[in-house]
């Protein structure tokens, strides 16, 4: 069961595939069909366009750090760790099938903010 917020349930409902098709991607971005190398060129444009509109809404918003979708994932990984969120939450929120998986991604958040933390020692 998936759980969203009424924002996630307005924005899927104006913009998603509401079919109910299995087979049906969720956005209309990917069709059935689509070789992987043509996916991968999809799923790279489709990023590089959001990652474009995330960093104007960061400057409209006076951010001054990167606003891209790998910070939103990483703020959206690390945020729960550090409040001690389970693990396993995190690795399901993120759409992982591995444990694993999940503690090696919020492994190298780790080691980046201890590189940052000596950084500022210097």
């Amino acid at each position: 069961m998936t759980i969203l917020f009424t924002e996630s349930l307005a924005i899927r409902n104006r913009w998603a595939n509401l079919s109910q098709t299995l087979s049906d991607y969720l956005f209309p971005f990917l069709e059935p069909g689509l070789n992987v190398h043509r996916q991968k060129a999809v799923i790279r444009q489709l990023l590089k366009q959001t990652n474009k509109y995330m960093e104007r809404v960061g400057k409209a918003l006076g951010i001054q750090e990167e606003v891209n979708t790998y910070a939103a994932r990483h703020s959206f990984a690390t945020i729960p760790l550090r409040s001690e969120v389970p693990v396993a939450f995190i690795s399901q929120s993120l759409g992982h099938t591995s444990l694993k998986t999940t503690e090696d991604y919020l492994c190298s958040f780790e080691d980046e903010q201890t590189k940052k933390y000596l950084n500022n020692l210097l």
